[in-house]
């Protein structure tokens, strides 16, 4: 099986497991998908921008429609400081492409996605599992101020910025919510369960579905 994306498609290994994970903000997907990368002997990519990179994006766009913003970003591969931070007007269909080719090119050999809107660019990849990560908003404030290092106040705030961001970016350039559940394999409250059995959970439904595929 090769990418879907045109000229330098890479062949596929389908029998190498992929895992995508899709996280409201603070729900703990980033040591998550890190295990679970671990214990399927598979590499982990993390989302493509970082919550100060967000910060930046927004100072530097001043106050525009960040959703948009973020798709050039996560398209383009622009690293965003304070002297380096750059933006250019691509179109929407073009910013789909270069993310859905990068994508498939990152997943040759299967891994663990978080975020850039893998669970529906790949959602025809064989041997794939997809997962979303939510909680109860203080707890997911909670936890990413401690997590972070900082204060209750920045988490909250990056927690109102980043779940609509992440939204209206997947809605921009995907037609999809990823709020809505519909697309995942599995969902998990990580304010009912540890970060630790959320990762047992994860690795024991999948293998549950790919038997049930198999059978």
């Amino acid at each position: 099986m090769t990418s879907n994306e045109g000229g330098g498609a890479r062949v596929q290994h389908p029998d190498k497991p992929l895992v995508t994970l899709f996280e409201a903000y603070g729900s703990g997907a980033g040591y998550v998908g890190r295990r679970v990368a671990e214990r399927l002997g598979v590499p982990f990519f993390d989302q493509k921008y970082t919550s100060a990179q967000l910060e930046e994006a927004e100072r530097s766009s001043g106050g525009g429609w960040l959703g948009k913003l973020l798709g050039t970003i996560a398209a383009s591969g622009v690293e965003l400081n304070s002297t380096s931070y750059r933006l250019y007007d691509a179109p929407d269909d073009e910013l789909v492409v270069r993310n859905d080719q990068a994508l498939w090119d990152l997943v040759v050999d299967g891994g663990v996605v978080l975020g850039r809107n893998a669970t529906v660019v790949l959602a025809t990849r064989p041997n794939s599992f997809h997962v979303k990560l939510d909680g109860p908003v203080e707890v997911r404030v909670e936890r990413a101020a401690r997590e972070a290092g900082i204060t209750v106040d920045l988490a909250r705030r990056r927690q109102e910025r980043e779940d609509r961001a992440r939204a209206e970016m997947s809605l921009r350039l995907y037609g999809w919510d990823p709020r809505s559940t519909g697309s995942y394999d599995v969902v998990l409250n990580t304010g009912t369960y540890d970060l630790d059995a959320c990762v047992d959970l994860i690795l024991h439904c999948r293998r549950q579905a790919r038997a049930g595929s198999e059978g």
